[in-house]
């Protein structure tokens, strides 16, 4: 895994679609790669360990499956998108943070492809 090729793919990410910042964590929520550094990076990979374990317990309770994606929306429209991308072995979870109006789908798809090849490749 080539961590600078990810953190490149994640800065084009947020800086090309204006996404507030973004994170890149494994299964459990540990942060391996965050933008912008500091503070504003914590709180998504704070919010993937808990929305890992909430969707676990929804899972179990109500028969769904293998999460893909999660969003939460604030009162004011701001969104935190949880995307899981599965590379090779691993399991991570891509979170950013979307300003109101934005549009994400497409991008996040594309960083995940990107994600997913760079994460594989020595």
């Amino acid at each position: 895994m080539s961590r600078g090729r990810v953190r490149e793919i994640m800065r084009r990410l947020l800086v090309e679609n204006g996404f507030k910042a973004g994170v890149l964590t494994d299964a459990s929520g540990l942060p391996l790669v965050a933008l912008p550094d500091g503070a504003a990076a914590s709180a998504p990979a704070a919010m993937v360990a808990f929305i890992r374990r909430a969707f676990d317990q929804v899972r179990g309770q109500v028969g769904l499956r293998e999460m893909e994606e999660v969003i939460l929306r604030d009162e004011f429209g701001q969104r935190l998108v949880c995307r899981r991308v599965r590379a090779g072995q691993y399991d991570l979870v891509l979170a950013i943070l979307v300003p109101p109006g934005r549009e994400y789908a497409q991008a996040t798809e594309q960083a995940v492809r990107q994600i997913r090849q760079a994460w594989v490749e020595p």
